[in-house]
């Protein structure tokens, strides 16, 4: 439990969210006669607490922030159990808290290795440009009796953008949560790095160049921006170039503010600011330009395009037509459960059946 232990506020957040859960839970017992908790109980009580993080944190996509920052969920849970029972030492009782001054203090743990930020690391091996560093191959996903994959496949090339262009519900997001694990696959199969994976997992994908952002963002609303930038640049390093991304982005009035503080735009240019410090070598980006404000779209294009020409292989999703074209090198066109790759935006733009079915007798390439 490295990389949450040197990430003083993830850390503690997670520490106070278990104390909370605990003494919640102990403060209904109180009330129902279970004041004294033999072995078996306090084991199921320490379950609950888990389970309560875990619905809490995916709840508010923090299983995004902490799979991008390479950290298994497991582990943030684990810092979540411990500390109840050092809580039960220094405080006696759980009427004793409730008639205190209310909240919980922020409690730091200290010891070796958890001081400070974890910079950098190795560098990371970028891929020689046209080289597929994410392959998904002849996808096929079912809910119940609805089947929103049957044979999807796409590539992340680098130094390219790849747009991933369809309909709502044509299965551009789920093959995307497919890609870093968020969901299940029904068959098929992922290649990353030229390596088959049998169960994708964004934190250790993440470790090795991947950058998650959802149609949400890759923001949660626990933290504000100023924090998941922090966040990024103590794991990963790039704080020499802090200022540069921010001004880049124009971030710097949202630093202090959270997520629900600011608009869908704001928080799309805050994400790719966390990408360009990162330098991942592949980004998987869900909806970029979905409910985005004009203003907005020019900026988080040219972040994207950023992203391209330092090597990363970059797929975006969406059905803004005129903003992906802009942008894209390939075009996929998902639809009816499979993708078929229609080349350059122009060459997109000629195709009859994709003008036909999806673009209308106006649609043309930017």
């Amino acid at each position: 439990m490295i990389r949450l232990g040197r990430l003083p506020r993830l850390r503690n957040a997670y520490l106070r969210r278990g104390i909370l859960v605990w003494w919640a839970i102990r403060f209904t017992a109180a009330f129902t006669g279970m004041v004294f908790l033999n072995t078996r109980a306090t084991l199921g009580l320490l379950v609950m607490v888990a389970v309560g993080v875990v619905l809490y944190t995916r709840r508010r996509w923090e299983d995004i922030l902490l799979g991008n920052l390479g950290i298994p969920l497991r582990e943030a849970v684990a810092w979540a159990l411990p500390l109840p029972m050092v809580a039960e030492a220094l405080i006696p009782s759980p009427l004793l808290e409730a008639e205190g001054a209310g909240g919980f203090a922020p409690i730091l743990v200290s010891g070796p290795g958890m001081g400070g930020g974890m910079r950098g690391g190795a560098e990371l091996e970028r891929p020689q440009p046209g080289t597929a560093v994410l392959e998904v191959d002849g996808l096929g996903k079912s809910y119940w009796r609805t089947t929103v994959l049957k044979s999807a496949s796409f590539r992340a090339v680098a130094g390219e953008i790849t747009a991933l262009m369809g309909r709502n519900g044509s299965g551009k997001t789920t093959m995307l949560r497919i890609s870093v694990g968020r969901v299940g696959a029904g068959y098929g199969r992922i290649f990353w790095r030229g390596d088959f994976v049998e169960r994708p997992r964004l934190f250790r994908m993440a470790r090795e160049g991947l950058f998650f952002s959802a149609q949400e963002s890759a923001l949660t609303s626990h933290f504000t921006v100023g924090d998941h930038l922090d966040a990024v640049v103590r794991t990963f390093g790039g704080g020499d170039r802090m200022e540069e991304v921010v001004a880049r982005m124009r971030l710097a009035e949202f630093l202090g503010r959270r997520p629900h503080q600011i608009s869908g735009g704001e928080r799309q240019r805050a994400s790719l600011a966390m990408a360009l410090l990162r330098r991942p070598v592949c980004l998987l980006m869900d909806e970029p330009f979905s409910g985005v404000a004009p203003r907005d779209r020019p900026l988080i294009a040219a972040g994207l395009r950023g992203l391209r020409d330092a090597g990363c292989a970059v797929v975006v999703s969406g059905h803004d037509v005129e903003e992906l074209f802009d942008v894209a090198d390939q075009v996929m066109w998902v639809v009816a459960g499979t993708t078929h790759w229609l080349g350059s935006p122009s060459e997109a733009a000629a195709h009859p059946q994709f003008r036909r079915e999806y673009l209308g007798p106006r649609g043309k390439a930017g």
